[in-house]
């Protein structure tokens, strides 16, 4: 027998399983298959009897399959009954059956309605909840089973009776029932409740509050401490002018302002991500993204809330040590063993052990992925460029700030300034390398429209596009080595109004011809969100002008070029939403 682990595919077994536990509901999760059970079996070295494999899946395969009746049998149809048992009106002859695959002796009273409308409605919900948790139930076994099979697979052994078997059980076979439970309960609503508008009733019942997973209970537990973190800095912001003001203060924040960028940039992705499942829209297909390395919306929330956490505490410590010492670093106070100033330099470096690190934690073949990407769209000139390139690069260019204040950081951590805050100005003097940073985003995404040139001749408009962000270069290199000049205040001025109206007619799609509101054909939301966008969109590029250079605007607290910062990641993100939608529009077309 050939050796099966060396053709197991461990990393996607270990994604899977994670996806498999976070995804099990609370109250039965004990009642699920023990994945894990047999993927260890599988693992060891050793080789294993397939008979005795066989008969331990089975059986497995068939306690399964018993919860399942036997939850549906003493929950499904009392669900239902509750609905409906204190009914006082006649059967409806119209209305049609349920299928007789399980048999109850009160079936029938399915298609009554209750006398108390609002209680029936509740009723409803309650059902309709418990119907699609029991077929998520049933999915995910499924899916942990064929997962299974396929591992037995390329491990050599035989997994034809295990597939036939899943195949052939009373959980699998009865799923069709449970969708006819669910296209039943969705028909009666309709008729009763919303005059036959089925958007209505879809709307009603996707408000009912789904199960609660072990993902969604750790998501709760992360954001709650998040809240908290918050609730306890609060204060400390209020008071910031005691801080602010001190030259020491604003040779440290830079790093927290990277940090606190790049975590909301997390969020909003997740909420990206959120937004696109909500609405059918195949983000991933495109994006011409890796189905494989792509993470959930809660697994989304829970690494921003993760980092959030740990940037909030480094950040209480590190300003409360400050209001108390001021930077007398003889005297500083300590928090845990270890005094105020290295607070920052520790949470910067445990973003990049978290980044970088090869280890199989906080999804590390998403991360090797999104660094590969990266690396790609650093050669685009040379290399072919997908939509995915274009659009990491567009989202790299709402980072200039950041960037920069990450070279800061690079230096300040990597020299050791915390030790000696007064030296710290000698990593601001270095402008040249900042302004390398700042522009690289620009530079990179020039390249890229020139390469699409390359490859697609008949289309002039990616000249244009690199018209666009050679302004845009241009004027970031000014705002380092030209502020306050005229032809600064000329190129600044015309970048902000280039990439504003590229945002709106070429990345949108808007402000078409011939059609209502002067917008496009289709449209996701209200015709009035998108003008509201389309002003927050103007208003966004005007904040991307201040945080490259606040000085220049008078602007000199560092809290309020932290607001503009996070005010760019904001507008980028809802670029993004619409861009998607576009783009998803173009592709169906």
């Amino acid at each position: 027998m050939p050796k099966r682990q060396a053709h197991i595919n461990l990393m996607k077994g270990n994604q899977f399983q994670r996806y498999y536990s976070d995804s099990k509901r609370l109250e039965w999760k004990a009642k699920y298959f023990q994945f894990s059970r047999f993927a260890k079996m599988l693992k060891q070295p050793e080789p294993v009897n397939i008979n005795v494999f066989e008969k331990e899946v089975f059986d497995e395969i068939n306690r399964v399959s018993r919860f399942f009746m036997n939850t549906l049998k003493t929950n499904a149809i009392t669900e239902l009954d509750h609905v409906y048992t204190d009914s006082s009106e006649e059967e409806d002859e119209d209305t049609p059956l349920l299928p007789s695959t399980l048999k109850h002796e009160q079936l029938h009273h399915y298609h009554r309605v209750g006398i108390n409308e609002q209680l029936s409605r509740d009723g409803f919900k309650e059902a309709y909840v418990f119907l699609e948790n029991i077929k998520e139930f049933c999915r995910l076994n499924y899916h942990a089973i064929t997962f299974l099979c396929d591992c037995m697979k390329e491990g050599g052994l035989d997994s034809d009776r295990v597939r036939k078997a899943v195949e052939e059980s009373d959980m699998t076979t009865n799923l069709l029932f449970v969708d006819s439970l669910i296209a039943q309960l969705e028909l009666v609503y309709t008729k009763k409740f919303t005059n036959g508008n089925r958007k209505e009733m879809k709307r009603d019942l996707s408000k009912a509050p789904r199960f609660f997973t072990l993902n969604g209970f750790k998501l709760g537990v992360v954001i709650g401490f998040l809240i908290v973190m918050l609730i306890i800095l609060y204060p400390l912001v209020v008071t910031s002018h005691n801080f602010t003001h001190l030259s020491h203060f604003a040779d440290v924040f830079p790093i927290f302002r990277f940090l606190f960028s790049v975590n909301l940039l997390i969020w909003l992705w997740g909420g990206i991500v959120f937004f696109c499942i909500k609405n059918n829209i195949p983000y991933v297909s495109v994006l011409e993204l890796d189905q494989s390395k792509t993470l959930s919306p809660s697994s989304l929330f829970k690494l921003a809330g993760t980092m959030s956490c740990c940037v909030c505490f480094a950040f209480y410590f590190y300003t409360s040590g400050v209001q108390k010492d001021l930077f007398s670093l003889d005297e500083a106070p300590a928090y845990f063993g270890l005094k105020f100033y290295y607070y920052p330099p520790i949470a910067f470096i445990l973003f990049f052990i978290v980044l970088l690190l090869p280890f199989r934690f906080f999804h590390r073949s998403t991360r090797m992925w999104i660094l590969l990407v990266i690396l790609q769209c650093m050669g685009s000139p040379f290399t072919t460029v997908a939509f995915k390139h274009n659009f990491i690069a567009d989202v790299l260019t709402s980072l200039s700030k950041p960037l920069i204040d990450l070279r800061y950081s690079i230096c300040f951590v990597s020299t050791g300034m915390y030790n000696d805050i007064d030296n710290a100005y000698m990593c601001n003097s270095q402008s040249r390398v900042a302004a390398i940073m700042a522009m690289s985003p620009y530079v990179i995404r020039f390249f890229q429209c020139l390469r699409k040139f390359y490859d697609e001749r008949h289309d002039k408009s990616h000249l244009v596009n690199a018209g666009k962000y050679m302004t845009s270069t241009i004027a970031v290199f000014l705002s380092f080595f030209a502020s306050h000049s005229f032809f600064w205040f000329i190129f600044t001025l015309g970048a902000a109004i280039y990439c504003f109206f590229w945002d709106v007619r070429k990345d949108w799609g808007l402000l078409e011809e011939n059609v209502r509101y002067a917008l496009r054909k289709k449209l996701y939301f209200p015709f009035y969100v998108y003008y509201l966008v389309i002003f927050l969109d103007a208003c966004g590029r005007f904040c991307w002008v201040v945080s490259l250079i606040p000085n220049a605007f008078g602007v000199d607290n560092e809290y309020i070029v932290l607001v503009f910062c996070l005010i760019e990641i904001f507008r980028r993100s809802v670029w993004a939403i619409f861009r998607i939608c576009y783009a998803f529009d173009q592709k169906h077309d």
